[in-house]
């Protein structure tokens, strides 16, 4: 499913959604594009958090609620059975953004050994809440 229909309207809500999330992707370029606002160079802990999922989910693991883990560190056996724990994972690289990048896996996709760890360094694996 593309960024357009997942986030396509239809609900007020739906909507509301997509605008938010337009807007945030504004502010952040805006303050990527404009020297003034200074905000790299007074929150460079903040930005390297912001920009590595790896940080992030670690920093704001009380909010998040969600399992996950690093594909780097994670052995066959323990993605396997992170896998049958959730049935479903969307896995992610540790600093992409706006949807690039994003994969969903199932449990038969990791236990018939169809995705090969090695060529996804640099990944994590969330559990999906549906």
């Amino acid at each position: 499913m593309d960024q357009e229909n997942f986030f396509g309207g239809g609900t007020p809500q739906e909507e509301e959604l997509k605008y938010l999330i337009n807007q945030g992707l504004q502010i952040g370029e805006n303050l990527r594009n404009h020297s003034d606002y200074a905000f790299d160079s007074l929150f460079p802990w903040l930005i390297d958090i912001l920009n590595n999922k790896v940080k992030f989910n670690m920093y704001f693991s009380d909010f998040i609620q969600r399992d996950w883990m690093e594909i780097d560190t994670a052995t066959a056996d323990e993605l396997e059975f992170f896998c049958e724990k959730h049935n479903s994972l969307i896995v992610k690289t540790v600093g992409g953004g706006q949807g690039h990048g994003i994969l969903i896996w199932n449990k038969d996709d990791i236990t018939s050994r169809k995705v090969n760890l090695h060529d996804y360094s640099g990944y994590i694996a969330e559990e999906i809440f549906v």
